[in-house]
């Protein structure tokens, strides 16, 4: 509990009015302060009269909160409890946060365990088929993404990225399309700067995709997919998409039959800006 909190309840003792704080407050200022045995407490008890997904002064839920604190003990704690990830928070820009921002979305890029926790309670959710969360692939995708820059910024040598990979992911989701889409987006990120590509450094990463890579149209799709997506999302330009495309034709890692389906099924797509051949 912090120390202001903790010396109005004191003084409040003083008075001849009694002053009572109410459960949610308690348990918003014991989130703030890190405080996991009184919040571990206040979830235990059942007489407590708490909203998880409450929004505080700041437009703050617990759970962002807890993310903000890289707490992954709170953050555990939440979940298990039945918090919402995906709770907007509602803010606007003089808060801590842009409006609409998710816990999900506030995770620090470096947080391995935080990461890791969330990708575990993801895969978990979205496997189990659960009606109940609103989690899509693309969070997925940009968690596991998070992840792979991190190993790709530290590691120079494929071996040894392919070794940390290894390390970090759960093996079962090695072969799904959502592990390859967030490789390549992270691949494609770390290579561009500025709307100018490193092809080098492109070709030499792209080398690190193929042993995820197996040879049928559904994993060139998803490629392609992942490639249109980074660059829809990064506001990057046409050229530089046709650019990836064709390094990543030249590897052979998709085709011209595969590109130009992709072309002809994607929907709300100006054709003819995207109306190129590739080699194979």
């Amino acid at each position: 509990m912090s120390r202001r909190l903790s010396l109005q309840l004191k003084n409040s003792k003083k008075s001849k009015t009694k002053v009572k704080f109410s459960d949610e407050l308690i348990f918003l200022e014991s989130i703030k302060d890190n405080d996991i045995e009184s919040v571990r407490a206040m979830l235990r008890r059942a007489s407590a009269n708490i909203d998880l997904n409450k929004i505080n002064d700041s437009g703050l839920t617990a759970m962002h909160q807890a993310v903000l604190e890289n707490s992954i003990e709170l953050v555990k704690l939440l979940i298990e409890s039945k918090a919402d990830l995906n709770s907007k928070n509602g803010a606007d820009a003089n808060f801590m946060t842009a409006e609409n921002e998710r816990a999900i979305d506030l995770v620090d890029q470096d947080d391995f365990p935080l990461i890791s926790l969330l990708l575990k309670y993801m895969n978990a959710t979205i496997l189990n088929d659960d009606q109940n969360e609103s989690f899509d692939e693309m969070d997925t995708i940009f968690l596991y993404k998070r992840l792979f820059l991190n190993i790709l910024r530290s590691c120079d040598d494929t071996e040894n990225v392919n070794h940390e990979l290894e390390k970090m992911v759960d093996q079962k989701y090695f072969q799904s399309n959502i592990l390859r889409k967030a490789l390549a987006m992270a691949i494609c990120d770390i290579c561009v700067l500025k709307n100018e590509l490193d092809k080098h450094e492109l070709k030499k990463k792209l080398d690190i995709l193929l042993k995820y890579i197996k040879n049928s149209i559904d994993c060139e799709l998803n490629l392609i997919r992942a490639v249109y997506d980074f660059i829809k999302i990064s506001e990057y330009s046409i050229d530089l998409f046709k650019k990836i495309i064709i390094c990543f034709n030249d590897l052979k890692l998709i085709s011209n039959s595969a590109y130009q389906m992709w072309r002809s099924k994607e929907k709300d797509l100006e054709k003819k800006k995207f109306g190129f051949s590739l080699k194979y």
